[in-house]
């Protein structure tokens, strides 16, 4: 191990890992995000070290406790209704099968809400970024980002999978039944449905079936010609029926319109039918880990040959 990235149990990360998500932000222009990265990481070019595992947290994940104020965030933890939530080894376990060292810093608000974060890194140096916020009175956690560091794309593959595999697990030992997040910062919008994600309501919905008709209307023709040929049914009827549904769990439907992904095989498209469709939306959604989008993130999981972390 590098010398930069692990030292007498911790390890190093730049602090401007927390802000790299803001410069790849949809509505930065591609051609201005070189120079918008270069400002972040002059800004926050400071080293932070950190303590590997679990570990209390001022309110920002690099800000550092006093000794009463770690003492009070220690009894904020203790008293959390779930008795698993008040042990490390449960946080611990949200970095599970990811390259070490890993650390996991938590920062509790009282006992009903808590600000934690995953900051990865392997013998090459920093890798990733992870930010949640959870409410345990409702049972919630708010997916902020996951920001990879921008010289490392093709490093750690398959994080954002771990993470959400990971968190099938320990979220209902903290319990927490309910992830949310804001799909389409980037290009979110084809991936989370495909984890189980659906919008959360009917207006989120309504945004989300619009871009999936549009860009219908925007497919090569001989995508539909191969449509109808694999299917043997018309493309525009089943966007159609589709679209007219107002459950918003119709958007799994667009995930599963080209079972056995024989459109993208035979045109050998880069991307799946489903996540052409999808593609360019932005809204809001939910993952009800105990409902149908649970019960397709196992199914995700599975198909990924994902280990799972023990609590």
């Amino acid at each position: 191990m590098k010398k930069k990235v692990l030292r007498d149990g911790r390890m190093q990360v730049p602090a401007w890992m927390a802000t790299f998500s803001i410069t790849k932000h949809r509505y930065v222009p591609t051609r201005l995000r070189p120079a918008f990265q270069a400002a972040n990481e002059w800004v926050g070019r400071k080293a932070i070290w950190l303590p590997q595992g679990f570990s209390h947290s001022g309110f920002a994940w690099y800000w550092p406790l006093s000794g009463a104020q770690h003492a009070r965030q220690r009894r904020r933890m203790g008293n959390l209704s779930s008795v698993k939530a008040r042990s490390p080894a449960t946080w611990e376990a949200l970095g599970h099968a990811f390259p070490a060292p890993v650390a996991v810093r938590a920062h509790f608000v009282g006992d009903r809400a808590a600000r934690f974060w995953l900051l990865l890194a392997d013998c090459k140096g920093p890798l990733a970024y992870l930010a949640r916020t959870a409410d345990f009175s409702l049972g919630t956690v708010e997916h902020a980002y996951m920001t990879r560091h921008p010289r490392r794309a093709g490093d750690g593959a398959g994080l954002s999978d771990q993470a959400m595999a990971n968190a099938s697990v320990v979220y209902p030992a903290l319990g927490i039944h309910r992830i949310a997040l804001t799909a389409g910062l980037s290009a979110g919008s084809a991936i989370w449905p495909r984890a189980g994600f659906c919008p959360v309501d009917l207006a989120e919905w309504d945004k989300l079936r619009k871009v999936v008709h549009a860009n219908f209307l925007v497919l090569a023709p001989e995508v539909e010609e191969a449509f109808a040929h694999a299917h043997q049914r018309s493309l525009g009827a089943a966007i159609s029926s589709i679209v007219a549904n107002d459950d918003p769990a119709a958007v799994f439907e667009v995930v599963d319109i080209d079972p056995g992904s024989k459109v993208k095989n035979a045109l050998q498209l880069k991307h799946g039918l489903g996540g052409l469709l999808l593609a360019g939306g932005h809204w809001r959604g939910h993952l009800e880990l105990g409902s149908l989008g649970g019960k397709r993130l196992q199914a995700f999981i599975a198909a990924k040959r994902l280990t799972l972390p023990t609590v």
